[in-house]
C-alpha cells in the first residue's frame, strides 16, 4: 500500500479507532509510513499497512499491524 500525501495532512490527528482519544498526530508523510509525533513518547513511524482510513483530518490506524 501507497499513502497519499494529497490525502494525508501533517498535523492530522491519529486515532485507534473512530470512537476513541488522538494518540498522536502526523509529522511526515512518506509513500510507505507515516511519522508520527506522540506527546511525551517522540517520533514513530506507521507502516503504510496499519492505515485503516483517512477522513475528517483523523487518520485510523489498525494497532495489531504496528
Amino acid at each position: 500500500m501507497s499513502l497519499n500525501p494529497e490525502e494525508i495532512g501533517a498535523g492530522y490527528q491519529v486515532f485507534t479507532s473512530d470512537g476513541e482519544a488522538e494518540f498522536g498526530a502526523v509529522r511526515e508523510i512518506f509513500p510507505d509510513s507515516l511519522l508520527i509525533n506522540i506527546e511525551n513518547a517522540g517520533d514513530f513511524r506507521i507502516p503504510a499497512e496499519a492505515v485503516e482510513a483517512v477522513h475528517f483530518k483523523k487518520v485510523i490506524v489498525d494497532c495489531s499491524k504496528l
